[in-house]
């Protein structure tokens, strides 16, 4: 999911809800954001993100990653379906070759980016 709670994050959950039958939502921890952000971020804490993702009626697990991709957390779980965010294509997903190196495959969900 990534750093923020942004207002297109309900709808991008549940676009990549239902691409699969189990839906397991990343969040950056305070440290990787600082790191990608700027020290004044993140503006709300990783466990309050993290509790705010899990209330989405779409998201079945949540957790909180400390590297700069979820590279290592796809190899751990394998999901068959990796779903980014409309600022992204299917192309310029950082993991993709990660995901397809199992058999998995990258989707793009939610709305276009404000």
């Amino acid at each position: 999911m990534g750093h923020g709670c942004r207002r297109r994050s309900p709808r991008q959950e549940k676009t990549a809800s239902e691409l699969g039958d189990v839906l397991v939502v990343a969040v950056n921890s305070d440290e990787q954001v600082r790191k990608q952000k700027g020290e004044d971020r993140p503006l709300i804490p990783q466990d309050q993100r993290a509790e705010i993702v899990s209330a989405l009626a779409a998201v079945d697990f949540v957790t909180v990653f400390d590297e700069p991709t979820v590279a290592e957390l796809l190899l751990a779980l394998k999901p068959d379906i990796q779903a980014k965010g409309t600022d992204y294509t299917e192309d310029t997903v950082p993991e993709r070759d990660v995901v397809r190196s199992y058999g998995g495959r990258v989707a793009i969900a939610g709305d276009a980016k404000d």
